[in-house]
Order: structure tokens, then sequence, then C-alpha cells
């Protein structure tokens, strides 16, 4: 997700757009911590739910990256 967002903020400067290189800048750190944050405090608690919560999150997070994937390699080109 940090690449993602990262990628997203380089094509933005290399296209003169600050403001939403800003956006994505603060994205590519905001994102994976609370995602990170989630998942520790997920594993670190004794409920067995929480832990349950954590695998689901796993699937949940692949499956949206893959999917994210998928629709921006329809617009990809070669260098």
């Amino acid at each position: 997700f940090m690449g993602y967002y990262l990628g997203c903020a380089k094509i933005c400067e290399r296209g003169g757009n600050l403001a939403a290189r800003k956006k994505y800048l603060v994205q590519s750190l905001a994102i994976p911590m609370l995602i990170h944050g989630a998942w520790d405090f997920c594993v670190s608690v004794d409920i067995e739910a929480f832990e349950l919560a954590a695998m689901l999150g796993i699937v949940v997070l692949t499956i949206f990256a893959f999917r994210r994937l998928k629709t921006y390699a329809k617009f990809d080109a070669p260098l």
C-alpha cells in the first residue's frame, strides 16, 4: 500500500500537481500505519475473535490489492 501511494505521488509530481502529491505522500504513510496498527492490536489482544479478525483482514487486504493491481495493469504501458 505504501508503494502504491508513493507511485501515485511520483506521477503527480511529474505532472506538476503538487497538492495531489502531498495528499498521496501523507496517504503513503498513514494507510500502512493504520493497517499495521490494527494488525498489531488484533494479534496482541488475547481474544480469539480479534485473531480471526486479523486473519480475515489479511485475506480482505490481499483481495483488495490484487483487484487494484489488475485494474491498474490495464492502463500500464511499457517504458
